[in-house]
C-alpha cells in the first residue's frame, strides 16, 4: 500500500461539513406522531465526526456555518467544551441551522426526518475558509451530503483541490442524503469531481452505486467497480460498509473483511460517524495497520448504535479500548490478497 500520511503537519483533519441539531425520542419504538418527548443533541454527520476526532485528542479544524440564535449557541458552546477551536464555524445571519428529528420503531428500523431547505450548512462561504488550515492538515474530510448545493459545494470542491495539491489526504465519506439534490445527473458529476482526487473513499453500498452509475448486487461486482475507481482516480483505500454483514477494506493488492461487534441494538444508525471517526484516527496511529483501523472503526461504530445519541455516544479512547477487551465479533478480520488486474 503506498497511502502516506504527513505526519509534519500540524493539523490532524480538517473536515467540511454538516452540524445540525437532532432531536431524538425519549419514548421511542414508536412512529414519531406519536413521539411526545425527545433530547436534543448536536448532530449531522462531519458535526459529530469531528467530536469523535475530538474524544481522541485530535487537532481538528472544523469547517461548516451556524445560525446566529440558540440552536447556534448551543453547537459553539458544545464544541467548546469538546475543546475545538471554532474559528472556522461560519454564521449565518439569515438561514437556520438543519433539525433533525429521528423515528425508532424498532431496535433495527429507523427513520430520519430531516429540515434541510434554506439550512446555514448549506451556505458554507469559500471566502471566509482560512485554506492555510487545509494545506497544514494530514487529512481533509469532505462529506458528500454537503456536495448537494452551492455555495456549500463550491467550498468543499475548493478545500478538496487545495489539500490535493499540499499533500493533505483527501478523505471522501460519499454520504449520500436525497435531500435537496437536483437530480441523478447532478450527484454523479459532483461526487466524481470528488472521488477523481481522493486517496480514501469511505461509503455503503448504496451510495458507491450512486457515486459509479452502477446497479453492483454481490461482492464480485463491487470488486469489479472498485478496480475501475483504483485504476481512474486517485484512491488508495477504499472502504465498503455493509450494515450488519460488517465491512470490507480494499488497497490496490488486499482486501480486508471484518464482521461487527455484537451489542444489543437500541437504534438503527448513527454508527457511520463512530466509523470513521475511530478509521481516521487509527490511521493517523499508522496507516499500515489496516486490520487495526477496520476493528477500531466497527467497534467504535457498535458502541453508538447501542445509544440514545449519535454524538453523546461516541467514545474516548480509554472507553473504546475498554469495550474492545470484551467485545464478540461476528467474524474477525481476514486478510487476503487481490489484485486490480484480473
Amino acid at each position: 500500500m503506498s497511502l502516506k500520511i504527513n505526519k509534519n503537519k500540524k493539523i490532524d483533519v480538517s473536515v467540511i461539513g454538516r452540524v445540525t441539531i437532532d432531536f431524538n425520542p425519549t419514548d421511542y419504538y414508536n412512529t414519531l406522531d406519536k413521539n411526545k418527548n425527545f433530547n436534543m443533541y448536536l448532530g449531522g454527520s462531519a458535526g459529530n465526526i469531528v467530536v469523535g476526532l475530538l474524544r481522541y485528542k485530535r487537532n481538528v479544524n472544523f469547517i461548516s456555518r451556524i445560525s446566529n440564535d440558540q440552536f447556534g449557541t448551543f453547537i459553539k458552546n458544545y464544541y467548546i467544551n469538546e475543546g475545538l477551536d471554532i474559528g472556522q464555524l461560519q454564521i449565518d445571519n439569515e438561514l437556520k441551522t438543519g433539525l433533525t428529528f429521528t423515528e425508532m420503531l424498532n431496535d433495527k428500523q429507523s427513520n430520519i426526518l430531516m429540515y434541510r431547505e434554506a439550512v446555514a450548512d448549506l451556505n458554507i462561504q469559500f471566502n471566509e475558509i482560512n485554506y492555510e488550515n487545509i494545506r497544514e492538515s494530514k487529512l481533509t474530510l469532505i462529506s458528500g451530503v454537503s456536495l448537494a448545493k452551492d455555495p456549500a459545494r463550491k467550498s468543499c470542491l475548493e478545500v478538496a483541490k487545495i489539500a490535493s495539491d499540499n499533500d493533505s489526504v483527501v478523505v471522501f465519506d460519499l454520504d449520500y442524503r436525497p435531500y435537496t439534490w437536483k437530480n441523478r445527473e447532478e450527484i454523479h458529476n459532483t461526487y466524481k469531481k470528488v472521488a477523481r482526487i481522493s486517496k480514501i473513499l469511505i461509503g455503503s453500498e448504496e451510495e458507491f452505486n450512486f457515486l459509479l452509475e452502477r446497479d453492483a448486487q454481490s461482492d464480485k461486482d463491487y470488486e469489479n467497480l472498485f478496480r475501475d475507481l483504483f485504476k481512474n482516480n486517485s484512491a488508495e483505500i477504499i472502504v465498503l460498509k455493509k450494515g450488519s454483514k460488517g465491512s470490507t477494506l480494499y488497497t490496490k493488492d488486499k482486501k480486508i473483511n471484518i464482521g461487527i461487534a455484537i451489542v444489543k441494538l437500541l437504534k438503527g444508525f448513527g454508527g457511520g460517524d463512530a466509523y470513521m471517526s475511530a478509521f481516521l484516527n487509527s490511521l493517523l496511529n499508522d496507516e499500515n495497520n489496516l486490520k487495526e483501523a477496520l476493528h477500531n472503526a466497527t467497534c467504535a461504530a457498535s458502541m453508538v448504535v447501542s445509544h440514545l445519541s449519535s454524538s453523546e455516544g461516541l467514545p474516548t479512547q480509554e472507553n473504546l479500548e475498554h469495550f474492545k477487551t470484551s467485545a464478540v465479533m461476528s467474524s474477525e478480520a481476514s486478510e487476503m490478497s487481490w489484485e486490480i488486474d484480473e
